[in-house]
């Protein structure tokens, strides 16, 4: 198995034996109560929010997330897509290409 970078080029190969400094392992000994007790571990929420739900609460995409996600030609699909009818509780929400 071999791990990709962020740009898909293969880099090394994964699960590879790493070796840690046994500072570094006491050191995640002691902090792990708190990682265990992080916001992190809530996820994912109980009950899961419905996909409309989850799209909703992003509001405007004023960080570029649609975009950097390569979202947008989805969204090009979902609301001008052939044979497809696209809900209108979705139509209000799913922003205009």
């Amino acid at each position: 198995m071999f791990c990709l970078n962020d740009f898909g080029t293969c880099v090394e190969k994964c699960l590879q034996p790493r070796h840690y400094p046994v500072q570094f392992g006491e050191a995640i000994v002691k902090i792990r109560e708190d990682l265990a007790n992080s916001r992190a571990s809530r996820f994912p929420p109980d009950p899961l929010p419905s996909g409309h739900d989850i799209v909703a609460r992003m509001g405007p995409d004023q960080e570029g997330l649609f975009v950097n996600a390569n979202f947008l030609p989805v969204i090009k699909y979902l609301r001008y897509g052939s044979g497809l009818e696209l809900p209108q509780r979705w139509k209000e929400i799913l922003p205009r290409p």
